[in-house]
């Protein structure tokens, strides 16, 4: 896809997929980061902005952690990564792209109503941001 494409689609659907940025070993490596931040060994040595889930918590509740990048280097290396800021500026026609945010959800398989978040958006939870400058990622 074209990112002129890729805009459009953006703008007309409200997502697109784009080509593969990450290896699968950048994200097997990510989502063992993730697991160590739930666990609370922060390689870091700073802790999350917020857990909403600790170890010893019931194992089937959604698992929510804030700014997981703080507690992670490979977390953080993750979602500044330089290519896919360009890669969203580009599809969004933007002169520059800035993490905001960043979330750690883990929704447990089994988990029925306790790990179900269901089909939603976020927006409503930031109201200082226009929606029209919002990107998830």
């Amino acid at each position: 896809m074209n990112n002129m494409k890729e805009n459009r689609k953006l703008i007309n659907e409200g997502f697109v997929f784009t080509d593969q940025v990450f290896s699968l070993e950048d994200a097997e490596n990510s989502k063992n980061a993730f697991w160590s931040v739930i666990n609370c060994k922060y390689d870091t040595g700073i802790e999350p902005e917020n857990r909403f889930w600790n170890p010893g918590d019931n194992p089937k509740d959604i698992i929510k952690i804030d700014k997981p990048h703080l507690s992670s280097k490979v977390i953080f290396d993750l979602i500044t990564n330089q290519r896919f800021g360009e890669l969203l500026a580009n599809i969004t026609n933007s002169k520059k792209i800035q993490v905001w945010h960043s979330q750690g959800v883990c929704k447990p398989p089994g988990g029925g109503h306790r790990g179900n978040a269901g089909w939603h958006r976020d927006i409503q939870y930031w109201p200082f941001w226009e929606s029209s400058g919002v990107l998830t990622a």
